[in-house]
């Protein structure tokens, strides 16, 4: 097996140096939990209706520019995603989970993020929406929340 070998399976892309910069998989019945993956070099990881279940892993990729994980079964919660500084858009609707952590407050980069239809009627927002918005150039929150909202000082 070459260097480059993997460059060459489906769904998968690379730069000249042979660094896979996508994993673009959806539909592709993959089932199973997600392993930690540590690429610095992937910049779109999109794995959409799949049978994916369990956590997200507090992944260790650098220049992650976007996530794309809706329509699986991941629950147990979002991870604080303190190590993907350059992540821009988050879908991660139509799953099972109940709780945000940190994200926007580490993701000072992102521009939209998605979490409808998830399973519970509330999810648990651990976050201040508001300094999130200062420190972001977040253009797009979509979620399906109950409760009430504050207005931000300017």
């Amino acid at each position: 097996m070459s260097t480059s070998d993997h460059c060459s399976w489906y769904g998968v892309s690379c730069n000249t140096g042979y660094y896979v910069t996508v994993i673009n998989l959806p539909q592709s019945g993959l089932s199973g939990s997600l392993p930690f993956l540590k690429m610095d070099k992937l910049e779109y990881l999109t794995l959409p209706n799949n049978y994916l279940t369990g956590a997200i892993p507090n992944f260790d990729m650098g220049n992650l520019e976007q996530m794309i994980l809706n329509d699986n079964s991941l629950d147990n919660g979002i991870p604080a995603f303190d190590k993907l500084p350059n992540l821009l858009d988050m879908i991660l609707s139509n799953n099972n989970f109940s709780s945000i952590a940190y994200v926007l407050e580490n993701c000072p980069k992102l521009v939209s993020i998605a979490l409808t239809n998830n399973s519970h009627t509330l999810l648990s927002v651990h976050l201040d929406l508001c300094s999130a918005k200062q420190n972001t150039n977040l253009d797009d929150f979509v979620l399906d929340l109950t409760g009430t909202a504050s207005n931000c000082s300017p």
